[in-house]
């Protein structure tokens, strides 16, 4: 489909009325949206600072197998973990490894995983 044909397609979904239920539908929703803005707002920063602090620890746990001189079929061998998972844990900047994962790997480099649970404020 061209994108012209595209445009078209959209102009005549935008064309049609909406009916009296449709618009209080809507109305509702943007309320709702406008008034939970700053808690999905919040909650997606806490994600996103979760998923960096992930990284991080995938990334300290890379420098550290390095840094042994250790390979990733060491790892495997001594963590039990697939050598192409370990690698895709590497390099997969979405990777979402469990916490048993990141104890297993941690474990095989001879280093430990710690968690702390502190206040967020």
């Amino acid at each position: 489909m061209t994108s012209q044909a595209n445009r078209a397609t959209v102009r005549t979904r935008v064309k049609r009325r909406l009916t009296a239920a449709e618009v209080k539908r809507h109305h509702r929703i943007m309320k709702d949206v406008v008034r939970e803005k700053d808690a999905i707002v919040a909650r997606g920063r806490s994600l996103l600072a979760a998923h960096d602090r992930l990284q991080l620890a995938l990334q300290t746990l890379k420098a550290k197998r390095q840094e042994r001189g250790l390979s990733l079929t060491d790892v495997q061998r001594l963590s039990g973990i697939d050598r192409a998972r370990l690698s895709r844990l590497e390099s997969d900047p979405h990777a979402n490894p469990t916490i048993e994962t990141l104890n297993r790997i941690a474990h095989a480099l001879g280093v430990e995983v710690r968690v702390a649970i502190v206040d967020s404020r």
